[in-house]
């Protein structure tokens, strides 16, 4: 998954271009048969900025996707549960937790969406079961203005979390929830020298690190970072980015001195979508 991710960035140049007007002819008869209103498990506003995703689809092609708060692993246990039940057509994850939902789980249908040929073969089922959609860096998303506070300097490396200074100022989310959290717990593993079979530099350091969490919460942090009540939170660039650019907070977002991990995160069709056409145009 790490190679998938960093193979994300040469994502073929010689792909076919897109065929808009195909496109949108194919949406229309979707929207004729199945209406505009589908459904998307894990679409969190300020995770990857999927609020301003939903929000451009919607007004520019006339589909409402609704919010969803479900993180990646709680998707993947919402679907295996409800299955044929479910009012979801697509799903997003990390990558990791996507490949197990669609190859071990059976929670997602084949389907390769246009522009299939651009995704980097390791970062796709080769049956269409899930595919790469980006990635995200694991960093330090820090609230400049709640360490001024405390008269405290912005973190640069995994140990500075360590001091006893940054205690009750750290969040990272519930593991069993966002899958993000995972990833950052996999981060700080590696930079800790810490392999994909060796997990215990980064359990230990955790363990230090607990000292100091604030929260590990079940609902995202991102607006409590954002409003200076968590004021370091590890989580993915992306996210940090929108709170400076879009949101206008006081952030500064940290990759960390001892290094980090990019990971990829990815969607596939859910198995038992009640509105497979407007899905699969979703997805292209």
């Amino acid at each position: 998954v790490l190679g998938a991710a960093i193979a994300l960035g040469a994502a073929g140049a010689q792909a076919q271009a897109w065929d808009k007007a195909a496109w949108l002819k194919k949406l229309e008869e979707a929207k004729k048969a199945e209406g505009n209103r589908m459904i998307q498990y894990d679409a969190q506003p300020n995770y990857a900025n999927w609020g301003g995703v939903t929000l451009f689809y919607k007004k520019t092609y006339g589909v409402d996707i609704p919010p969803d708060m479900k993180g990646s692993s709680a998707t993947m246990a919402a679907l295996v549960k409800e299955r044929a039940s479910t009012v979801a057509d697509v799903a997003y994850y990390n990558a990791v937790i996507a490949a197990q939902a669609g190859e071990q789980k059976g929670v997602h249908q084949v389907y390769k969406p246009v522009g299939w040929e651009k995704i980097p073969a390791e970062c796709k089922d080769p049956e269409g079961r899930w595919f790469c959609v980006h990635q995200g860096v694991i960093v330090f998303v820090v609230n400049t203005d709640a360490l001024k506070k405390k008269n405290l300097p912005v973190p640069q490396c995994w140990k500075d979390l360590l001091k006893p200074e940054y205690k009750g100022l750290v969040a990272y989310d519930d593991p069993t929830v966002h899958g993000t959290a995972w990833e950052a717990i996999f981060a700080a593993n590696v930079a800790m020298g810490g392999t994909t079979k060796n997990t215990k530099p980064g359990l230990e350091y955790l363990k230090k690190l607990d000292a100091n969490i604030l929260r590990y919460a079940r609902d995202t942090s991102y607006n409590p970072t954002l409003r200076g009540e968590v004021a370091v939170w590890l989580n993915a660039d992306g996210n940090g980015y929108k709170m400076k650019w879009e949101d206008g907070g006081p952030i500064e977002v940290v990759v960390p001195c001892e290094g980090t991990i990019s990971t990829p995160l990815g969607m596939g069709m859910v198995t038992w979508s009640k509105r497979p056409l407007l899905a699969k145009a979703y997805l292209d």
